[in-house]
């Protein structure tokens, strides 16, 4: 019954796992399940925990990249430290392989799960400040084939300081 297709297709309708494509049902319902019930951040040391491990430095103008300890509460309590920056561009970056992550070459060309991208940010409050995310999905050649830019997130001075995602 476990190796049953019929049960994980079920287990997946009943738990709210879908393909993002109808019309492409998986083929292995049983790893899609498993894929989709695993879901977790791929990004390693996402709250600055460990300082910049897991993480390049590609820009680190004015004063540079820092750590800091929370000026305000932030919604995730188990949140306690984030990256800081200063008055001149800083980028970060990370090179995830979702395939060492579990997901195949054959799983992600045929299921093409979703891709949930979420980020937490906050300006400080006493200087204006920008903020820009760029996520690019890329092929095993690393050739970009999906880019995601939203526009651009201005705060002013003397701004609420508050957290967004």
């Amino acid at each position: 019954m476990v190796d049953n297709t019929a049960f994980w297709e079920e287990r997946c309708r009943r738990e709210g796992y879908k393909p993002l494509n109808n019309h492409r049902v998986p083929r292995d319902w049983q790893a899609f399940y498993v894929l989709c019930k695993k879901r977790r951040n791929l990004l390693k040391n996402p709250n600055a925990d460990n300082r910049f491990s897991g993480w390049n430095i590609l820009e680190n103008g004015g004063d540079k990249w820092g750590i800091g300890d929370l000026q305000k509460p932030h919604p995730d309590k188990t949140v306690t430290k984030y990256f800081v920056t200063s008055y001149w561009p800083c980028i970060k970056a990370q090179l995830i392989s979702l395939e060492k992550q579990g997901y195949s070459s054959a799983f992600m060309d045929e299921i093409q799960p979703d891709i949930v991208i979420t980020d937490w940010y906050a300006p400080r409050r006493d200087c204006g400040s920008e903020y820009e995310i760029c996520v690019e999905l890329l092929n095993h050649k690393k050739k970009i084939i999906h880019v995601f830019q939203p526009e651009k997130v201005t705060f002013p001075q003397w701004n609420d300081q508050e957290w967004k995602k």
